[in-house]
């Protein structure tokens, strides 16, 4: 199951607590890239790349 098959199956309760708990940059949790560009001194700006990669990734049940 992917992070995105993940989400579609969470309750309506899930999914609002789910988006209750980010916070800013909270991205960066959910991201294929680790946060690298947070990390470094180098700026790699592409978040929508990041987290669309993360929603294809496989879900880890121990996570979020």
């Amino acid at each position: 199951m992917t992070n995105r098959e993940w989400l579609t199956g969470m309750s309506d309760k899930q999914l609002a607590e789910f988006l209750y708990g980010l916070e800013d940059y909270a991205h960066c949790e959910f991201c294929a890239d680790d946060g690298k560009c947070r990390n470094s001194d180098t700026i790699v700006q592409d978040c929508l790349g990041g987290l669309e990669k993360w929603l294809k990734q496989e879900h880890k049940s121990n996570s979020f």
